[in-house]
């Protein structure tokens, strides 16, 4: 019998693998390639400039890591520099799937390009051309994290570039092209910084409720054009606000669309703050607000659906100066990649309700003691290792 009382997430320890035939070996053997596979098993793929570690570690569709711990040491998969790069011609069908879904992965630079991975609880890629052209799925459980840091890199530093994110809560695009053509799915805050920071990017932001997007400068860093052709889609009555009020022509040609019933509030400060930008409703004939306020507000018209300020149209509640991942604010020059630093506490053991996870993906809570069947077959030869 199992007793508990309850966790505050999803507890990974009745994790149940869905490969049952466990490796025996540290190295994973494929033909044209010889992968150490012991280093992603123990999260160390930390490599440096002319010696990356971990490459052409492609997955075969979804492979679990680790095995057979229940999580990586430390908390975090560390791909170093240059590092953690799967070999040309992936299918975006492989992609490692992390066991312990409070587990993070952070990529240095040149690192993870590409790399596909899910069930993390946050992503921290920073310095030059890491985290580029890759499918990054966290666990959707906001309790425990999901938050995204694009960072680094100097001018042309491009991390991030054209990669996805998914499942993400809050995110931070830091420094010249860091989130430049990333398609992300997102249910927070987003922080922008440097030029062409987040240009032709998409953001969709699938739950409702107060949405901050804020450009903020940094020291020593330009700010040309930092959303420019920039996405926003919001998928559920949402209450907005966008601060387009830093850099040289920071929100130009931005494409908002809003579900009927949201209210849209836009800073632009300074003449070309917001050339270009329109605000439509998700729906044909839907109703939305829209206020601009600043000197920047040339562009609002009836056909824009968008029109001189009202004082907080959308509540004063929208920014209300907290802080997305990976930013410190105030134009400092430090990026905190800490992402779990304020995440609440994620316990559990077997001592709490525990959380069942099936062959089949499925979630159960077991709220009684007894005897369970887990799984059973018959009629197939198998192997099953048990930690510890």
């Amino acid at each position: 019998g199992l007793q508990s009382s309850a966790t505050q997430c999803d507890d990974q320890v009745a994790y149940v693998q869905k490969d049952l035939k466990a490796l025996k070996a540290d190295a994973l053997e494929v033909t044209g390639r010889t992968c150490s596979f012991g280093d992603i098993n123990a999260g160390d793929c930390n490599g440096a400039f002319g010696a990356g570690k971990c490459l052409q570690c492609d997955p075969m569709g979804g492979q679990v890591v680790p095995t057979p711990a229940m999580g990586f040491s430390g908390g975090l998969l560390k791909c170093g520099v240059q590092s953690c790069l799967f070999a040309s011609g992936t299918n975006a069908s492989d992609f490692y799937e992390f066991r312990n879904s409070r587990d993070y992965l952070e990529c240095a630079f040149e690192g993870c390009r590409p790399f596909n991975a899910r069930n993390m609880a946050a992503v921290c890629c920073f310095g030059f051309s890491s985290c580029q052209h890759g499918d990054f799925r966290l666990h959707g459980d906001h309790s425990c994290g999901g938050d995204v840091c694009c960072t680094g890199g100097g001018p042309g530093g491009a991390t991030c570039l054209g990669s996805k994110f998914s499942a993400v809560r809050h995110m931070a695009c830091v420094e010249s092209d860091a989130c430049r053509e990333v398609s992300v799915n997102m249910t927070g805050d987003l922080v922008v910084g440097g030029s062409g920071a987040a240009t032709a990017a998409e953001f969709t932001f699938t739950t409702g409720g107060p949405h901050c997007i804020s450009i903020r400068g940094r020291v020593f860093v330009p700010q040309l054009n930092p959303m420019k052709s920039a996405k926003f889609t919001f998928e559920q009555p949402s209450r907005v606000r966008m601060q387009c009020d830093s850099g040289t022509n920071p929100c130009q040609d931005v494409a908002v669309f809003m579900a009927s019933g949201s209210c849209f509030q836009v800073a632009c400060d300074g003449p070309g703050a917001c050339d270009g930008m329109r605000v439509w409703p998700l729906v044909a004939g839907g109703s939305i607000t829209c206020q601009c306020s600043g000197d920047g507000c040339g562009w609002t018209n009836a056909h824009s659906y968008c029109f001189p300020y009202v004082v907080n149209p959308c509540g004063t509640d929208v920014c209300p100066g907290t802080q997305a991942a990976c930013d410190t604010g105030g134009g400092s020059e430090d990026v905190n990649c800490n992402l779990l630093a304020n995440a609440p506490t994620c316990g559990g053991d077997v001592t709490g309700d525990p959380h069942i996870r099936t062959l089949d993906g499925r979630h159960y809570t077991l709220l009684q003691q007894g005897n369970f069947l887990l799984w059973a077959f018959s009629g197939y030869e198998t192997e099953v290792l048990v930690n510890g």
